[in-house]
């Protein structure tokens, strides 16, 4: 008979901590209001603020690229200041308004 009680199984402490371990959806109750505070958005003035901050941060590029686009290409070849002036002058608007 003592031979038998060798193999009983008895609790060790490891495997009794294992036991009382508790429950994932017991774990997931406890953390989920902490979790829940963390992730809440803060505001200011009723505006949440990481929306807010989100949408700039993937409209800036946007704009920025929009203004950097130039409306008109520049050609280097016509546009030298020697033809700009040539033309300015040939219209005669100076002499028009300041007379000569």
């Amino acid at each position: 008979a003592l031979a038998a009680e060798a193999f009983v199984i008895r609790p060790t402490r490891k495997y009794t901590a294992l036991a009382r371990r508790p429950s994932a959806a017991k774990v997931e109750m406890a953390i989920m209001p902490t979790v829940k505070k963390l992730m809440k958005a803060p505001e200011i003035v009723g505006v949440p603020i990481v929306p807010v901050v989100a949408g700039v941060a993937v409209a800036a590029p946007v704009v920025k690229k929009i203004l950097d686009t130039p409306s008109r290409t520049y050609d280097r070849e016509k546009n030298t200041v020697g033809k700009e002036y040539d033309a300015w002058t040939e219209e005669g608007i100076l002499e028009h308004y300041w007379g000569e």
